[in-house]
């Protein structure tokens, strides 16, 4: 298996955690992937996931910052994919505001839309009574 190499920031919440994370696998390091989750803190132990996206998926892309790893090497112009990362994670950070207020969480729980637990688990009953008693 193919070690990863992450980096990610959380804003802490309390009931909820707005996570931005990269990664790429050691391997790989062409094919750096950057999301945004939505987290749910359902105990001070257990963290559960509502939803994520892709910062390049919520930019209207197909395709995640790929590039050519000998290509990486000899990049002349490596701010110019710095930037374009950085742009499109400081874009997708409105993403988040589906989520800001435990009202629009229950709200969001109800959607099979969504890249995260499942309607209708149990994981999910246990969501929405935290929300419930967050409001």
């Amino acid at each position: 298996m193919d070690d990863r190499r992450c980096w990610r920031w959380d804003r802490d919440r309390h009931w909820a955690i707005d996570r931005v994370a990269a990664a790429y696998r050691v391997h790989a390091p062409e094919g750096l992937e950057v999301s945004v989750v939505a987290m749910l803190r359902l105990t001070p132990e257990r963290e559960l996931t509502m939803d994520g996206r892709s910062t390049y998926f919520i930019a209207g892309r197909d395709e995640m910052y790929d590039f050519p790893f000998f290509q990486a090497l000899w990049l002349r112009h490596p701010e110019r994919l710095a930037a374009r990362v950085t742009a499109d994670t400081e874009s997708a950070l409105t993403w988040f505001e589906q989520y800001e207020t435990p009202e629009k969480c229950l709200e969001r729980l109800k959607s099979p839309e969504r890249n995260g637990v499942g309607v209708g688990k149990p994981v999910h009953a246990q969501a929405v009574a935290v929300l419930e008693a967050a409001r």
